[in-house]
């Protein structure tokens, strides 16, 4: 397995427009792409999901029709973004 990775790409504006407006921050380089490094592992952390005090992971659940019940605020701002899930 790989230890390293490398990737370029190009992110316009019209793509994501607030990661780009807080990437444009930045001046190229270093800092830019750390900003972005930090950004996707927060990303990331905030997808895993949270253990309640039972040590049973917290998920988002389906109710009867199509409310969802979320347990963390974080669920609701994804629900609100992606939609609900599919079926």
């Amino acid at each position: 397995m790989k230890t390293e990775i490398r990737m370029s790409f190009v992110l316009m504006r019209e793509d994501i427009p607030p990661l780009f407006d807080e990437l444009q921050r930045f001046p190229k380089g270093p800092r830019r792409i750390n900003r972005l490094r930090i950004l996707a592992y927060a990303g990331l952390a905030a997808m895993q999901p949270a253990n309640t005090a039972d040590g049973e992971p917290r998920r988002p659940s389906i109710d009867a029709g199509t409310t969802i019940a979320t347990s963390s605020p974080l669920d609701a701002a994804s629900l609100e973004f992606f939609g609900p899930p599919l079926k």
